[in-house]
């Protein structure tokens, strides 16, 4: 659903005469967004953008207490975690961030502080690396979501990068093996 801001945009546009497709183009939205809110009236708009925030009440109570835990989530980790947890949830992420702004905003949980970004010091070749893991989900060609995890090397002083991918959870001893692996392949070049 588009704001209140670009509806009252698209009826300014309409009243002055111009094409549906040019004011999709002036306002940067898709023509169906512009075709869906052309005829509609402001009362039609407002009882829609009320029932859509009704719907994400229903799930108030699960982000608020993601937003207990941890204040400073970034709201996109919570979508994440909210279509993990309801993967019956049909919601766009425009609609959720206007929501997770409003509900921020009323229980006392804006955001802070922002990064503070400093310059890295610069060490000589060889003395460090950065390292980590992870997982990503993927569709395999049967269509099925299987996760997939990797570690991930970059040294610090060439940006090189090493990377691993394995089907299984890494444990201690696999990933003391890609360490000694990326160790390898990295001395080699």
């Amino acid at each position: 659903m588009i704001g209140i801001e670009q509806y009252q945009k698209i009826q300014e546009y309409k009243e002055l005469g111009l094409a549906q497709t040019k004011t999709a183009k002036a306002l940067g939205i898709t023509y169906s967004s512009v075709s869906k809110y052309w005829n509609m009236s402001e009362e039609d708009y407002v009882r829609e953008a009320e029932q859509e925030k009704y719907h994400m009440d229903n799930y108030r109570q699960y982000i608020l207490e993601q937003l207990k835990i941890c204040p400073q989530i970034r709201d996109t980790n919570v979508y994440l975690k909210l279509m993990e947890a309801f993967p019956d949830l049909q919601v766009k992420r425009a609609t959720f961030y206007r929501y997770m702004k409003a509900l921020r905003e009323q229980h006392g949980y804006q955001h802070t502080s922002k990064r503070k970004i400093s310059p890295r010091e610069v060490s000589p070749p060889g003395y460090e690396a950065q390292a980590d893991f992870g997982q990503y989900k993927l569709k395999d060609m049967y269509g099925r979501i299987v996760r997939v995890y990797f570690f991930c090397m970059v040294l610090s002083y060439s940006r090189m990068k090493f990377v691993c991918f394995s089907p299984d959870p890494f444990t201690t001893k696999t990933g003391i093996k890609v360490h000694n692996y990326a160790f390898q392949c990295v001395w080699q070049v």
